[in-house]
């Protein structure tokens, strides 16, 4: 009874013990300290660290922290994160070191007595920084990470339901000098986001669209980071992309597409800007152009967003280029351009099967609010809606404005003045807006006179565009268009094509089409494509080859009727890829048929023989010889044949699925055989029985040539007795 009640009284103690060892194990924190070394660093990487909501279980946590211990802090990059789980009284500062957590009992007033807070709440995150100023660094990267609803906000705390608005945010980080600002959550990288925080920091990495609970890869973004040799805030943030961009690209397992930009802070006004021109063509047009700017939004990569509301601006502006209206080219244009200049790394990884049938094949860096039915009236209240156009544009585009179309009496007539210059004669009696536009799409002659005339001396493809606009409550809209004339004038007629793209293996066997070969993991294979031009001028352009996600461009001449080949050597994981091939993708050139300059192939990549080869035991009850090829008839081995014989075939010379063909050849023998060959198995065995009674061609033969030699020796012996009996 005693022991019994001692054994009690042991677990009973031992309880508390155990509770803490449990909660330190979650927490991974091996020890407190009060005060933390506060010795300067280069970098301060600061992670606003937000599970006091579902994330709290969810395990991304706990990976997250060890991926940061993995690397641990130095005198380049310290690493400090503020936690709050989902828990009551859990919140804590930590210093991550080397394989360490050490947490810092010395908070000043961020970390109240109950070791609670709130970390939706803005004065939480201005605390943290406060805090934070007291490690000396020359550069800040802040990381917000939870969950993210875009314009709508970021860091839900359960505990206090609260969460960080985008006005919380940018009052927070007001006054202090932060160098990239990064939110490891869904739907960071928004237009709406973007635009209030411009001048919170310098740099900024975040998502289009929603991320898996795992997020970044702190191991791999620090190791890169480190490998720099200047880690400056571009390159810091461009690791940001670059490290996403290696954890998730070879991940088969991967069941929703990501995506992820790094986007200069310092030049995304000059972007708003072109996007609020853009905005207020694209509401201008809405009213006659409803159909054609549906299609485009329609065709627009979408993400998850309020109801899979959020589009891809580059991608949509893309679509705009060859609009109707020339406005809404001009500034299409320009959006593209300040795009491409403000996003200094953009990563899109689409899922082999996504789990949500969302795609990332053409992200551009930032993704915009265009719902396709219903408007939220609440993003009328974001700070870039209030300042900006674009929710008129879009209100506009789903109740668009009731207006008479007008009618347009507009003529041209092209013709030659002399032997190099031509002549555009309009006529145009209601004093209409023409547009002349050339080769590529943009306008180089504007008026709205009863008639001019405009004189062309470079050949090239023109169009004459006519507009008419009319003011309802106020505001200008399109209600008249035509496009009066559009062909070449002169001579200049250029056209570019892909005649023909195959792909080999490293045996030259080709893939896919009627042999359906495949390649396989890491090695390499090729393509080789073929182009021409077959048009009357000389052209330069550029070749893109899309490999998945990655983009490679070339610069390309080609003189009339020339033509030109492109061998490229290519390797790639296993898995599903898609390789596409365009000539001339900004589509500078205006040609005469514009639909043979593009090919894609998308292929599976099979998984690459897990060792060095196979083993191929060979029994036979014969000598003899044997040789082995495989399918492109190499010769593969030549090797004597005994009774037991065992052969290795290294890996480099079949592929997964292949046949290797087996020569047998005795004395007496031939015989063929042959083995598909699988990765998955080590060695094969053959067995060789030969009997008496097969007989093959070397067989008759040597029956042949015996009867043959019996019948010689039968007529030289009766020779010789007849030669005897006449003597």
């Amino acid at each position: 009874m005693k022991i019994a009640f001692i054994l009690l009284s042991l677990m009973f103690i031992s309880l508390p013990v155990m509770a803490d060892s449990i909660q330190s194990q979650s927490t991974i924190c091996l020890h407190s300290e009060h005060g933390i070394s506060e010795t300067p660093s280069d970098w301060l990487l600061l992670v606003y660290m937000d599970a006091d909501n579902s994330l709290g279980t969810s395990g991304a946590v706990d990976t997250n922290l060890r991926q940061l211990m993995a690397v641990g802090s130095d005198e380049t990059v310290r690493i400090v994160v503020l936690l709050d789980r989902n828990g009551f009284g859990d919140a804590g500062v930590y210093l991550i070191q080397h394989n360490n957590m050490v947490r810092d009992n010395d908070t000043g007033n961020l970390i109240p007595s109950s070791n609670e807070i709130n970390m939706g709440d803005g004065a939480t995150l201005r605390a943290f920084l406060n805090y934070s100023t007291k490690f000396g660094r020359n550069h800040t990267f802040l990381v917000l990470w939870d969950h993210g609803s875009g314009w709508k906000g970021f860091c839900t705390d359960s505990q206090s339901k609260d969460s960080l608005s985008l006005s919380e945010i940018k009052g927070a980080l007001e006054g202090f000098d932060i160098d990239v600002l990064g939110i490891d959550a869904c739907e960071g990288a928004l237009v709406e986001v973007v635009y209030e925080l411009r001048n919170s920091a310098k740099y900024f990495v975040g998502s289009q669209k929603d991320e898996p609970e795992s997020g970044w890869n702190y191991t791999v973004l620090l190791n890169m980071a480190k490998n720099e040799s200047t880690l400056s805030p571009e390159n810091f943030a461009r690791a940001g992309v670059e490290s996403f961009r290696t954890a998730y690209q070879k991940n088969p397992s991967l069941s929703v597409s990501v995506a992820l930009s790094a986007i200069n802070l310092t030049r995304a006004q000059y972007l708003f800007n072109a996007l609020n021109n853009f905005s207020a063509a694209l509401k201008t047009a809405v009213p006659l152009l409803h159909f054609e700017l549906s299609t485009a939004r329609n065709s627009t990569e979408s993400y998850e967003g309020d109801s899979s509301s959020d589009i891809d601006l580059g991608d949509f502006a893309k679509k705009c280029q060859g609009s109707s209206y020339i406005e809404i080219r001009v500034h299409a244009n320009e959006v593209l351009s300040l795009l491409r200049s403000c996003v200094i790394d953009t990563a899109g990884i689409t899922a082999f099967i996504p789990a949500n049938g969302v795609r990332a094949d053409n992200v551009t860096g930032l993704s915009i609010y265009f719902p396709k039915t219903n408007f939220n009236i609440a993003y009328a209240n974001t700070r870039f809606a209030l300042e900006n156009r674009w929710d008129d544009f879009v209100m506009e585009f789903l109740s668009p404005t009731a207006i008479p179309n007008a009618t347009l009496v507009v003529s041209c007539v092209v013709s030659q003045s002399s032997n190099q210059t031509y002549k555009i004669n309009v006529t145009n009696p209601e004093n209409a807006m023409v547009y002349i536009c050339n080769n590529s799409g943009l306008p180089i002659y504007a008026s709205n006179n009863s008639s001019f005339e405009y004189f062309i001396e470079v050949p090239d493809y023109y169009e004459v565009l006519v507009y008419n606009f009319t003011a309802v409550n106020g505001y200008t809209y399109l209600n008249g268009f035509s496009k009066i004339f559009n062909d070449w004038i002169g001579e200049t007629k250029p056209n570019l094509r892909i005649k023909d793209i195959q792909f080999y293996r490293e045996d030259n066997v080709p893939i896919l089409g009627q042999t359906g070969k495949h390649p396989v993991h890491n090695r390499t294979f090729t393509m080789d494509m073929s182009m021409e031009n077959t048009g009357n001028v000389n052209l330069s352009f550029s070749i893109e080859i899309c490999v998945d996600s990655d983009i490679y461009r070339e610069q390309v001449a080609l003189g009339v009727n020339e033509s030109a080949r492109m061998i490229k050597k290519i390797k790639l994981s296993s898995g599903f890829h898609e390789i596409r091939v365009t000539l001339d993708p900004e589509n500078k050139i205006r040609e005469t048929n514009e639909t043979d300059n593009s090919c894609i192939q998308k292929f599976t990549v099979l998984e690459a023989t897990p060792r060095s080869g196979i083993i191929l035991n060979i029994q036979s009850n014969q000598p003899g010889n044997f040789k082995i090829y495989n399918e492109t008839g190499f010769l593969i081995a030549d090797e004597k044949l005994k009774d037991n014989t065992q052969v290795y075939v290294n890996y480099v010379h079949f592929y997964e699925g292949e046949y290797l063909y087996l020569h047998i050849y005795t004395e007496r023998h031939t015989m063929f055989k042959k083995i598909q060959v699988f990765s998955e198995d080590h060695s094969y065995n053959v067995v060789l029985e030969f009997t008496d009674t097969e007989y093959t061609s070397v067989d008759y033969v040597f029956l042949i040539s015996a009867v043959i030699l019996l019948i010689l020796i039968f007529l030289f012996v009766a020779l010789l007795v007849s030669k005897n009996i006449r003597r």
